[in-house]
């Protein structure tokens, strides 16, 4: 009783109450503050260069299509009309200027408009080439053929353009992006149009918001799929498709978020059963649970300080926490059972333990992967809490011999040392030395890393085909690759532009590209424009113009002063323009060329000119290559991370140990890796990942082994420790997120050889 009334102990409660008080009023404050990032490719690491920050800011991933079709066309356009008047309203979740619909109406207004500018000023590449020539009877020719064509023109635009040549380019550009066979008409603010003879509708949307904010992103997706369900009861044959970043978006957040939400508490059922049935007492349960809450909050409190923007990911990766946590509660709860001397005996060998935990995960701090950064912040500061709480709370809780051990569990732990003690030390060293010779052949014969990032994530099959089926029936599609032309100028900017065309050409008619998008197609640089204006006056002068003019009654134009600039272009044209931010080497301005079924090789890209001053940037192979540039990072970390701890085990434990150990880990890392490999994966960076953790318990599990201690009990607590570990991270290897199942699998075999092989350790720290 005087023990439980002791000042000291009651300081030790106050002091852990006041810091879990303290961590809880951080996160109420600062937790509503932050966006949680979900996307897989937003926790690739940010390149030092423009690039990137160019095509972060192209609007494609703000915009959505949707195709309403199984109806026929009058039902159809009043479904499309609803869906466009029945505004998201903030009873939703949703602002009503999140979402605005982008009608054909409006860019039509916007292309007139441009059209009309562009008089005299724009003309296509076949009535270029007969206006060098002097073929001034097939140009007339032409505009006859189009004054009497049903297609209407501007006459506003006759003066200044009495052969229409502007509108028959900008004609030309139009119906060069559309798909063959694929016609779509403008009616009523949206387009439509038939497949195999099935009427459909096509409406386009501008987002407002970041699609990967799941804090808004996930309320605009749940009103859009709410309006369209009502829709579809009010409709029964109505069938709908959408494209859009945002849908993958949101399904890749609460996947995520459902994983670290299942897998989590699963884990902790686990260790819940675990100390139930080892203890058969709530006093090691609370204590447990009280450890691995204060360390859990204390690793978020951390992450929301250090980062604006938590990925969801990294908090997936971080219920490796309970693992290592759990296994630091086990040792201190058996050791207190022991007396306070056996504890104190403990505590060298936890303190090592940690110190090595430590190094390793510190070395994902020197990457450059925020989700990697998220991680190390969050381990570090959960395993240095649990550790403080396990060496000064522990005793001042529990008392020697309070807490009865299952007999089943001690007669368990006795069988697997006294397996091991028959062995010989010869025998001990063979045993390690041939298993790891044994899993390096397998290693080095069937090895291999994937750094693309598509096999990073498992595309959902549903959302799949929406893109697929919106694809198919707008007939617009480019590619996810780009040329990115820089200058110092928007004219210099237009000018190199230009100078790619022929390449272009010359890829399209190689069959390596399909096609092309570039501003310099619909606003040509000053000096074209006053060259065309050169030529098309002196052609005004001719006797075949000057009998085209006297039988239209129109005068002949006058010299055009006042040139196109970049303040004329359409917004989807604008879109391809950009001024990146200063710094990281960043060009005053960079235009996007967009491409269609780019099939370009390494020979082909060499043929960009360099006057161009063109590159050609595929943001996969981008991501891909940064990936690599931080899997042989971590790997050297990681290696300097293992030989930083195995000559702290050198100075502590002796040559002899140390080598052994590492034998031992380079056992159970190898044997994890195989696995995979074995089951046909190839190894990716989030399999490092994994055999950092597994390097971090291998540590913890031959440091006790080797530090003198009771042999039975450091095996009761190692035991229970990775059984609880393996059923986290067993689970882990079920997720559907390919990079978390390789992750699962990677450490859930790495513990169980670690866990199997940790005792052989023992006859080779007995001192002959």
């Amino acid at each position: 009783m005087s023990r439980f009334l002791s000042p000291g102990r009651w300081l030790k409660w106050g002091c852990w109450l006041g810091t879990l008080f303290m961590l809880l009023a951080y996160l109420a404050w600062q937790l509503p503050q932050r966006h949680w990032s979900s996307s897989i490719t937003a926790a690739f690491p940010a390149a030092a260069d423009w690039q990137r920050d160019v095509l972060a800011d192209h609007n494609a991933s703000r915009q959505l299509r949707l195709v309403l079709t199984g109806l026929d066309a009058e039902t159809l356009a009043q479904v499309a009309t609803a869906l466009q008047q029945n505004m998201l309203l903030p009873s939703d979740g949703v602002a009503p200027a999140v979402l605005s619909w982008i009608t054909p109406e409006q860019q039509l207004a916007q292309l007139q408009a441009y059209i009309s500018r562009t008089a005299g000023l724009l003309i296509s590449p076949t009535a270029q080439q007969q206006l060098a020539n002097g073929q001034y009877a097939q140009l007339t020719e032409a505009g006859w053929q189009r004054l009497f064509s049903p297609v209407p023109f501007q006459e506003t635009a006759l003066p200044q353009d009495p052969l229409l040549l502007s509108q028959q380019a900008i004609e030309t550009l139009l119906a060069s992006l559309q798909q063959p066979g694929q016609q779509l008409t403008a009616a009523g603010g949206f387009l439509t149009g038939n497949s195999n003879g099935q009427h459909f509708v096509l409406l386009h949307a501008q987002m407002s918001i970041d699609p990967f904010d799941t804090a808004l992103a996930v309320p605009l997706h749940a009103a859009l799929q709410q309006q369209l369900t009502k829709l579809q009861q009010q409709y029964p044959a109505l069938r709908w498709y959408h494209s859009g970043v945002l849908f993958h978006a949101v399904k890749a957040a609460q996947r995520a978020q459902a994983e670290m939400s299942w897998y989590g508490g699963l884990s902790l059922l686990a260790i819940v059963l675990l100390l139930g049935l080892v203890f058969a007492s709530a006093t090691p349960l609370l204590l447990a649970l009280a450890t691995l809450t204060t360390a859990a909050l204390a690793g978020l409190a951390a992450v929301v300080w250090l980062f604006p923007a938590p990925h969801v990911l990294a908090f997936v990766f971080a219920t490796t926490l309970i693992g290592v946590a759990i296994d630091y509660s086990f040792h201190g709860l058996l050791a207190v059972q022991q007396g306070a001397a056996f504890f104190r005996r403990m505590l060298p060998g936890l303190s090592l333990s940690l110190l090595s935990t430590l190094l390793g995960y510190a070395a994902l701090l020197l990457l450059p992967m925020t989700i990697l950064n998220q991680v190390a912040v969050f381990m570090l500061t959960g395993l240095t809490v649990a550790y403080l709480m396990v060496r000064w709370l522990y005793p001042a809780v529990l008392q020697q011999g309070g807490l009865p051990v299952s007999a089943v569990a001690r007669r368990c732990a006795t069988a697997i040392i006294r397996c091991w003690q028959r062995l010989t030390l010869r025998q001990s060293w063979s045993l390690l030395l041939g298993a790891a010779g044994c899993s390096g052949l397998v290693f080095l014969s069937v090895y291999q890393f994937s750094d693309d990032v598509r096999a990073f994530n498992q595309p959902d099959p549903q959302l799949k085909i929406h893109e697929q089926q919106v694809q198919l029936y707008s007939g617009q599609s480019f590619d996810n690759k780009f040329l990115l032309v820089s200058a110092d100028n928007p004219q210099t900017l237009l000018q190199r532009e230009s100078l790619l065309k022929p390449l272009l050409q010359s890829w399209q008619q190689q069959g390596v590209l399909a096609g092309w998008q570039a501003v310099s197609d619909w606003l040509p640089s000053q000096q074209a424009q006053q060259q065309l204006q050169q030529q098309l006056q002196q052609a005004y002068q001719s006797v075949v113009f000057s009998r085209y003019f006297s039988e239209l009654g129109l005068a002949v134009p006058a010299p055009i002063s006042q040139w196109l600039s970049t303040a004329d272009l359409p917004d989807f044209l604008a879109q391809q323009l950009f001024q990146p931010k200063a710094g990281l080497g960043a060009p005053p301005y960079v235009s996007v060329i967009l491409l269609r079924d780019a099939r370009l090789d390494a020979a082909q890209l060499t043929q960009l000119p360099a006057s161009a001053n063109a590159m050609y940037f595929d943001p996969v192979a981008d991501a891909s290559a940064r990936v690599a540039a931080v899997r042989q990072l971590l790997l050297q970390g990681l290696m300097l991370a293992v030989a930083a701890a195995l000559l702290l085990l050198c100075w502590r434990y002796g040559l002899r140990q140390s080598a052994a150990i590492a034998l031992f880990l380079l056992v159970a890392v190898l044997s994890a890796l195989n696995v995979s490999l074995l089951l046909g994966q190839a190894l990716t960076l989030f399999h490092l990942v994994g055999v950092l953790l597994v390097v971090a318990l291998a540590f913890d599990y031959a440091i006790f082994f080797v530090s003198g201690l009771d042999t039975e009990e450091v095996q009761l607590a190692v035991g229970l420790s990775a059984l609880t570990s393996m059923l986290a991270f067993g689970m882990l290897a079920f997720s559907q997120t390919p990079v978390i199942a390789g992750f699962g699998l990677t450490v859930l075999t790495g513990i169980l050889v670690a866990v199997l092989t940790a005792p052989v350790l023992i006859k080779i720290g007995v001192k002959e």
